[in-house]
């Protein structure tokens, strides 16, 4: 990723002092996670905030994994709240039917 799309990423985050949290200021999608669309001059792609931060200060995300948020919120795109972890484990961390985070 250039320069250009991780200030264009930053503009739409705001720290979070109490929690740590990075809140997501930009666009989200179904049950609040962040939306970014990187503009057309620099790739034309639209990404999941969380994942693209996690890329942007970590590194790849691990093939067959996905990102757990360890602060259990959904706008939350720090990169030290993100957990590359199985489906299975995402799964049985997060939230059941009832809505409750276990």
């Amino acid at each position: 990723m250039t320069a250009s799309v991780l200030s264009l990423f930053e503009a739409n985050v705001m720290p979070e002092p109490n929690s740590g949290c990075w809140l997501w200021m930009g666009g989200t999608v179904k049950r609040g996670y962040g939306r970014f669309n990187i503009p057309r001059r620099l790739g034309g792609q639209r990404r999941k905030a969380h994942q693209l931060s996690y890329e942007l200060y970590r590194g790849l995300i691990p093939a067959g994994l996905e990102l757990d948020h360890l602060c259990r919120v959904p706008s939350c795109v720090n990169p030290e709240h993100l957990e590359p972890v199985t489906h299975q484990m995402n799964v049985l961390r997060g939230a059941g039917p009832s809505g409750v985070i276990v």
